[in-house]
């Protein structure tokens, strides 16, 4: 007896090895076959250059969030693009450590996601009940759902582990367990740390966990569970506050930047999920005819794009179908275990779609609350988990009610065994072979180019690249696609880049109005800057980079450049030239427009702009310097930009000295012109008439105690529809073209 029970206390145990092991093994197969080189990525094109780009930077000394071999010669800085994925970074940071390559990293990273989701799925079965055989099989579907394979390219959403977890919260809410009463481990601790592995999966977590306290509450007419689920779902909100800290007191730092990771509440519609597309088969089925139907599906419908990830394969169509149904036909009154557990997963799951669908409330999320969380089709994975369970449920109900003969069990067996090999054979594709040969193949070959840069130039060098291209999130240039720029970065060891300073900081700002300027001027200003080396990719120009390379190669008296295989990239080693240490070695043309960003060179080392100069011909300089800004009119004219309203604040970065000229250069519209312009700094205001043509006003100031913040009051804000002008409906006032504060030595 005492063998019998050792033994059966061990079968769950050899359950969850075996679908941890089945997963690892059809996911690998699936996506990169029986050989593939774990040191090349799996993806190598859009996105999946962004996932290498960090993983690469969080194993680096020069930052993750501010990286000083991006973005030279001001930095990259990554801060401005939030999100809650310390949990996965952390993991690829030690594998990046123990490895010393990206690509490796996350290629593991990847491959890891199937146990990890398969040993989720089979631990939430079990806890409902389920029996080992059963749950291992649905366990191991929903590790190799569609979506697994199929997001490569946005590699933290291949670890949704985190979802069956959040399922199970909900299920002991909708069971009024008292979930945080019971001893053991913190779940407080566990909902914060779930938060940590993707702010998509916590919403999407924190939504689950609230259906569920609701359904609790109608289902046992107690508060105790709606309580119990606000308190998980603030958890979970504490846990993404907790990753959000550094980049918060970053943006403090640094000032808010206005115009990075911008989002419309249109994006909800445009990214939505769409129920069509959880049905359909996934779009490169292995039978041709039923690739073609989603083929048809995404030629002749509107708004088909990153949703087609949301095939469940027919097995999870099924279990859906089940699910719904289960909502429909039973009650939260339902007593009999199974059928209140149906019932819970499907009103969940139509409370999803609900919410989720194109024109469902995530429209109304995204114009009332935040547009932030556009992608709602990934929700899809939630729903894949929701309805293999309840599919799970049903099946592991018919197999205990036959299971009073042999003949009845073989059939189980049997029956089980046909469901997991139609639904790997249905769910897995060749087709996810066939990318990864094709990234691998040309990760090789672009390293071997990179490699030769690399040796050709010293340690530690910079190389100036062209065509600018904005980051993150540059849209196509010719046939250069966002991210392309930073694989130099990501094959190289030392050498510093010009690509990857964020838009709507200085540094962007300053490489796009650079890459504006004759070629002459860009390579003599970036020799100044500190470049070694000139690389072209010329995919970005519609002439194949011909004009940029004849201009380089003049200026350069002839060089020929080091190329790669496809002739698409090639560099231009700068060393040749002078480095001037001074303005006074540069040509006129050179010499002005570094004087217009105000940067110079004292003993080799670069000094940049004043923290106290605004230059609001250039908003992301207006970003970078100040903390905040309001009054002012969003976009930026060519000679400056407008005040909007009757009080300006421009709150710095850092305070103000005690003793200082206030420099304004501004001028004033319409009847404003003539009438005295209110400044106010601490607890001294100060004035000075607006004239119609721009002029430079100098204020001085003696402050008793420091302060951040400059005021400025308008007399009379007019739109130019209002004087006849124009029909421009803006409130303008001034029009500011800098300001700058001059410190002056104590009296």
């Amino acid at each position: 007896m005492q063998r019998l029970n050792v033994r059966t206390n061990r079968t769950p145990i050899l359950w969850a090895v075996a679908v941890a092991l089945s997963a690892i093994i059809v996911g690998t197969l699936t996506a990169g076959g029986a050989r593939f080189n774990l040191r090349e990525p799996l993806s190598y094109v859009g996105d999946s250059i962004f996932y290498l780009m960090t993983t690469q930077r969080l194993g680096e000394g020069t930052g993750y969030l501010i990286n000083s071999r991006q973005g030279f010669p001001l930095g990259s800085q990554l801060f401005d693009f939030v999100g809650s994925d310390w949990g996965n970074m952390l993991v690829l940071d030690a594998l990046q450590k123990v490895s010393g390559s990206a690509a490796w990293a996350n290629n593991v990273y990847f491959l890891a996601g199937f146990p990890l989701s398969a040993l989720a799925a089979f631990w939430c079965l079990r806890r409902l009940e389920i029996s080992g055989p059963t749950s291992s099989v649905f366990a191991l579907l929903f590790a190799i759902i569609p979506f697994h394979f199929l997001r490569i390219p946005h590699l933290y959403f291949t670890w949704y582990f985190v979802v069956p977890v959040y399922v199970w919260f909900a299920v002991e809410l909708y069971k009024g367990t008292g979930m945080f009463t019971s001893r053991g481990p913190s779940k407080a601790v566990v909902l914060a740390a779930l938060a940590c592995f993707g702010v998509y999966y916590a919403a999407f977590g924190c939504m689950v966990l609230f259906i569920g306290a609701v359904l609790g509450w109608l289902r046992h007419r107690s508060a105790r569970p709606l309580l119990a689920g606000v308190f998980a779902v603030i958890f979970v909100c504490v846990g993404v506050a907790a990753n959000l800290l550094p980049n918060i007191y970053l943006i403090q730092q640094f000032g808010k930047n206005s115009e990075l990771a911008h989002r419309v509440p249109a994006g909800s519609e445009v990214y939505g999920l769409k129920i069509t597309q959880l049905i359909l088969p996934r779009p490169d089925h292995r039978l041709e005819q039923l690739a073609a139907i989603s083929a048809d599906y995404g030629q002749q419908f509107p708004n088909v794009n990153e949703n087609v990830h949301s095939a469940l394969g027919f097995v999870g169509v099924i279990g859906l179908l089940l699910v719904i149904a289960s909502a429909i036909a039973y009650s939260p009154r339902v007593q009999e275990q199974r059928r209140s557990l149906l019932f819970m997963l499907g009103a969940t799951t139509v409370v999803l779609l609900l919410t989720a669908t194109s024109g469902g409330f995530s429209a109304l999320f995204s114009l009332l609350v935040t547009p932030l969380i556009r992608g709602w089709n990934r929700i899809s994975v939630v729903v894949a988990f929701l309805s293999l369970a309840g599919l799970a449920i049903a099946v592991d109900g018919a197999r205990h009610r036959f299971a009073s003969t042999g003949r009845a069990a073989a059939l189980g067996t049997l029956g089980l065994t046909a469901i997991a090999i139609f639904g790997i054979w249905d769910q897995t594709s060749r087709a996810d072979q066939s990318p990864v040969k094709m990234a691998q193949a040309e990760y090789r070959k672009e390293s071997e180019f990179y490699r030769a840069v690399e040796a050709s130039l010293p340690e530690g060098a910079a190389v100036y690249q062209l065509p600018f291209m904005r980051f993150p999130e540059s849209p196509m240039k010719g046939r250069l696609s966002s991210y392309d720029l930073s694989k130099g970065f990501l094959h190289s060891r030392s050498l510093k880049w010009s690509y990857g300073a964020a838009v709507g900081r200085v540094g962007a700002d300053f490489m796009e109005h650079l890459s504006t300027q004759p070629s002459a001027t860009q390579l003599e200003v970036a020799r100044f800057l500190g470049f070694s080396g000139f690389l072209i990719d010329r995919r970005g120009y519609h002439d194949n980079g011909q004009a940029i390379d004849e201009e380089a190669s003049k200026f350069l008296g002839g060089v020929s450049p080091i190329e790669d295989q496809s002739k698409d990239l090639a560099f231009y080693s700068l060393r040749a030239l002078p480095a001037p240490d001074s303005l006074a070695q540069m040509s006129p043309a050179a010499t002005a427009w570094l004087e217009r960003w105000k940067i110079s060179k004292t003993a080799g080392v670069l000094a940049t702009r004043s923290p106290y100069d605004l230059d609001f011909q250039a908003p992301a300089v207006l970003n970078t310097q100040a903390r905040a800004a309001t009054g002012l009119w969003g976009g930026a004219e060519e000679w400056g930009t407008w005040t909007v309203a009757k009080v300006v604040k421009l709150q710095l970065k850092k305070p103000l000295p005690l003793h200082f000229t206030l420099e304004i250069e501004a001028n004033a519209f319409g009847p404003n012109a003539g009438r005295e312009v209110g400044v106010r700094i601490g607890s001294q205001s100060k004035a000075f008439t607006g004239t119609a043509a721009m002029s430079k006003i100098r204020i001085p100031f003696d402050l008793t105690e420091s302060t951040d913040l400059i005021e400025l009051t308008v007399p009379a804000p007019t739109s130019p529809k209002d004087v006849s002008q124009s029909a421009d409906t803006r409130t303008l006032g001034l029009g500011l073209r800098s300001l700058s504060v001059v410190e002056q030595r104590s009296k």
